[in-house]
């Protein structure tokens, strides 16, 4: 489990392994079924996963109850929140297991102590912050810039892989759009071209 990690963290940033000692030393196996959060909503949220299998969501909950979908992470990815991480409050988000997930708990304060003593470390953190920045930047424009259709061609060609693995109720929150509108773009792109 441990080179799976370290293979990840070095497509981020290339840390020597001896950096990580105590980050892997501090890091725990973790497994959690379809349902179970790995983040809880209003919750302290002091770890960074890496996800070794299995798929989660992340998702906000809205004021009238709704949940809405902010992003998915799957196997080979890191995901937690990181504004709770970083500020010890209660995290906005929530992040659930939607198949098993096998996973390793890191905690950020291991990770943060390990930047104190080693610039490499830093840089990981500040290359995954910035790489969180760019993605969350990415995701609002299309949200707010792109219409129904060029969110799901998008989504289609840059991740098909949510397609296979996720709902439709829960595609068509991360789209912003109804499921019967998901519905009717699927079947316009299946229909045959006269």
């Amino acid at each position: 489990m441990s080179e799976q990690l370290i293979a990840a963290i070095r497509r981020v940033h290339p840390v020597p392994r001896e950096h990580l000692a105590p980050v892997l030393a501090a890091a725990l196996p973790r497994r959690f079924e379809p349902g179970q959060h790995l983040v809880s909503l209003a919750q302290p949220a002091p770890n960074v996963f890496f996800l070794v299998t299995g798929l989660v969501r992340m998702y906000l909950l809205r004021r009238d109850g709704r949940e809405f979908n902010k992003a998915f992470h799957r196997e080979g990815e890191f995901t937690g929140s990181h504004a709770a991480a970083v500020t010890g409050q209660p995290s906005l988000v929530g992040i659930v297991a939607l198949e098993p997930v096998v996973a390793t708990q890191i905690p950020f304060a291991a990770l943060e102590a390990a930047a104190q003593r080693h610039v490499e470390v830093e840089r990981l953190l500040r290359r995954l912050a910035e790489l969180r920045f760019w993605h969350r930047e990415r995701r609002e424009a299309e949200l707010l810039l792109d219409n129904a259709h060029e969110r799901f061609e998008r989504l289609r060609r840059n991740e098909p892989w949510l397609l296979a693995r996720v709902s439709q109720k829960q595609l068509a929150s991360y789209l912003g759009i109804t499921e019967v509108s998901l519905s009717r773009l699927r079947s316009r792109r299946l229909a045959p071209k006269a």
